[in-house]
C-alpha cells in the first residue's frame, strides 16, 4: 500500500521491471464446463474451483470453492440450494455431455432433462 502506484504492470516481473520475489500472489481458479457466472460476479484468491453445472447469482462475491451443481448468491456468497437430482449430476459428470457433438449433446441433454422432470433447454 506503500508504492507509488499499484497498478500490476509494476509488479509482473515478466516484463524486467522487478524481480520475481516482488510478483503479486497469483492462484488458479476452474471453472467447470455449463456453469453459470452472474454480472458483476467478483471471485478473490480464496476460490480455487467452481464446479460444473454451478450457478453463481449476479453480484456475488465468491470466497470459497463451490460444488458441483451448487447454487450461490450474495456477499460472500453462500449455498441457498443445488440443480438437478443427484443421479442426474452423476450421469452429467461420467457422461460429460458437454464435450459432445451438438446433436449428440441435445439428445442426451433432452433425455437427462426427461428424467429429471424437466423440458430440456
Amino acid at each position: 500500500m506503500q508504492a507509488p502506484s499499484l497498478h500490476p504492470y509494476w509488479y509482473n516481473p515478466k516484463l524486467g521491471l522487478v524481480a520475481a520475489d516482488n510478483d503479486v500472489s497469483r492462484t488458479p481458479c476452474e471453472i467447470g464446463a455449463d456453469t453459470w457466472i452472474g454480472a458483476n460476479v467478483t471471485i478473490l484468491p480464496g476460490c480455487r474451483r467452481i464446479g460444473v453445472g454451478a450457478v453463481v447469482g449476479a453480484g456475488s462475491v465468491v470466497t470459497k470453492d463451490v460444488d458441483d451443481f451448487q447454487i450461490v448468491v450474495g456477499n460472500p456468497a453462500r449455498s441457498i440450494g443445488s440443480r438437478l437430482t443427484a443421479d442426474v449430476q452423476k450421469e452429467l459428470i461420467a457422461g460429460k455431455p458437454w464435450e459432445l457433438p451438438p446433436a449428440k449433446y441435445w439428445a442426451e441433454i433432452s433425455r437427462l432433462s426427461a428424467r429429471n422432470g424437466e423440458n430440456a433447454g
